[in-house]
């Protein structure tokens, strides 16, 4: 029995080399590792597929998640937010996570995205524009499949075209409203689910005439109207 051992695997090398075939986990792209061996996986400088370490791939701002991220049939999100809960536009943010998690979990309990299930990597950005662009550079670097944000339009208009679009990352934020971000050279992969300033602001004025002319000076009264405006601002 091992003498006919030793022969098969002797023609199964010969084969092998006949045919010019691979081993396995030998790659050229960091994308064939991942469609083999799972998201967490990456093609090394020797030409073999490797698995990211926690530490490497949660790394940064990017080191919460929400679901097995390193499981073989993960789809894997990255989320861009402002998640410092001791700042004062927390109050905003919060109900945003809430609702990405409860996305995560309704869309997973039918099935996930072509059978695989969600996974979130949550990055912190701390509202600010060089930890956004970091959280961006390493998302892009793991390959995530898509992006939920950035939230601040401040820091949007500069990270997606700059960073994801040539990452080739699907990215869709949920709260930047500045007009500017339906003029970016995006590729169709800049997408949000939030209405621009622009139509907000006509909303805003309606309202206000309304409130104006059909409450207060209907009543007599006469009232006057401030606006305030943020300058050399995305937002």
């Amino acid at each position: 029995m091992k003498i006919q051992h030793v022969i098969l695997a002797a023609t199964a090398g010969l084969l092998a080399f006949a045919t010019g075939c691979q081993q396995p986990n030998e790659c050229a792209t960091n994308e064939s590792c991942r469609s083999s061996y799972g998201p967490a996986n990456f093609c090394a400088e020797d030409g073999i597929c490797e698995p990211y370490t926690k530490e490497a791939y949660l790394a940064g701002p990017c080191d919460e998640v929400s679901g097995d991220v390193f499981a073989k049939d993960a789809f894997n999100v990255g989320v861009i937010l402002a998640l410092n809960e001791q700042a004062e536009y927390y109050g905003l943010i919060k109900p945003i996570a809430d609702a990405i998690k409860l996305a995560q979990e309704d869309i997973n309990e039918i099935g996930g995205v072509n059978g695989k299930q969600i996974n979130l990597i949550y990055c912190n950005t701390d509202g600010d524009e060089a930890q956004a662009a970091d959280a961006a550079r390493h998302l892009v670097e793991i390959g995530v499949q898509a992006v939920v944000g950035p939230d601040f339009s401040s820091y949007t208009v500069k990270i997606v075209p700059e960073i994801l679009v040539p990452g080739g990352v699907l990215t869709i934020s949920p709260s930047a409203t500045a007009p500017s971000i339906s003029g970016l050279n995006d590729e169709s992969l800049m997408w949000r689910t939030v209405p621009s300033d622009i139509i907000q602001g006509q909303t805003l004025a309606e309202l206000t005439k309304y409130v104006i002319e059909e409450v207060v000076e209907a009543r007599g009264s006469k009232v006057k109207v401030a606006v305030l405006s943020r300058e050399a601002d995305a937002y």
